[in-house]
């Protein structure tokens, strides 16, 4: 009898312990279930409520626009090739823009020329700043080669005598404004493709691929330059598509970083050799909402005086040859 007992003992004790790894198996593989169900859910919320990539670079603009100041630098550097000479040509830039003053938004840009051509390893630089400042700009040129003055005196103008001098004029607009505005109202940017989030200095930023409307920027442009031996549509054909790489912060939509690059070949019909172009530009925009103190100049000349000196090149003999060449 109690062999018998014991025997039944085991076999219940075998039992619960079948029953306990059943019981282990549901509940891993229920917890399996329910992990796929959230990532599932997750995943597919996260999806649904993500901003559409149109609704992010619109709420980019909006937020430079709102911005009360911010500064920015830019790199752009191009080079020529035809046959075998190449000609380098860089531009640097930096800027402020302040619209703490509701009624007197002040931009300052800063920005200068490198430009190299072969065989005598001739180079020109020019370095200068502009101020605009409610309806006034100001400008001056800070820099300025010797190789750029001999330049212009072939022209019959005296360049030097501008140089570290600042120039007047009045203006109504401000470009930065009216170009997001216009940029706004004539799509001109548009969203090709939306781009893994990517770190930018610490901070994981929205990274979208667009693609500029040559159509409506030009249209713009052709107010401005009318001539009947230029063509925009036939200079669009040629360049293509422009694409740009915008890094915009995820939370407050800032713009940190704009990317472009290009390579094209031009030619004319009329001559056999074709220019081979490379252009790379890379924006940057960072102390958002902090005080840089602009100064307005005591001492400057009206622009007319130096449009008089300036338009010497249209009156200078080697001009006219140029043109009727």
């Amino acid at each position: 009898m109690n062999n018998e007992n014991f025997s039944i003992f085991e076999e219940f004790k075998k039992g619960e312990e079948r029953k306990k790894e059943r019981r282990k198996k549901i509940i891993f593989f229920l917890f399996l279930f329910l992990i796929f169900i959230f990532s599932f859910s997750f995943k597919f919320f996260k999806e649904y409520f993500r901003l559409s990539p149109e609704t992010i670079l619109s709420n980019s603009f909006q937020s430079m626009l709102s911005a009360n100041s911010f500064r920015g630098k830019g790199d752009f550097s191009f080079e020529f090739l035809k046959k075998e000479d190449l000609y380098l040509a860089k531009i640097e830039t930096d800027s402020f823009y302040d619209r703490r003053e509701k009624e007197k938004i002040k931009t300052l840009f800063k920005a200068s020329l490198f430009l190299k051509k072969p065989n005598f390893e001739i180079e020109y630089s020019l370095a200068g700043q502009c101020l605009k400042y409610d309806n006034l700009l100001y400008f001056i040129f800070s820099e300025i080669s010797p190789s750029l003055e001999l330049f212009f005196r072939i022209f019959s103008v005296d360049i030097s005598k501008w140089k570290s001098e600042w120039i007047r004029t009045n203006t109504d607009n401000d470009f930065l404004l009216n170009f997001i505005d216009f940029s706004q109202k004539k799509n001109l940017f548009r969203v090709k493709e939306q781009l893994p989030d990517v770190f930018f200095e610490g901070k994981k930023v929205y990274h979208l691929l667009v693609v500029l409307n040559k159509e409506e920027l030009f249209n713009f442009l052709s107010q401005f330059l009318k001539n009947e031996n230029f063509s925009f549509k036939d200079l669009s054909e040629k360049i293509g598509d422009l694409e740009f790489e915008f890094f915009i912060d995820k939370k407050n939509f800032r713009i940190y970083r704009i990317i472009s690059k290009k390579n094209l070949e031009i030619s004319k019909n009329a001559l056999p050799d074709s220019w081979k172009v490379s252009f790379l530009a890379d924006l940057q925009f960072f102390d958002f909402e902090k005080s840089n103190e602009v100064f307005l100049p005591s001492i400057f000349k009206e622009f007319p005086e130096f449009y008089q000196e300036f338009s010497k090149i249209f009156q200078s003999p080697l001009f006219y040859f140029l043109k009727n060449e």
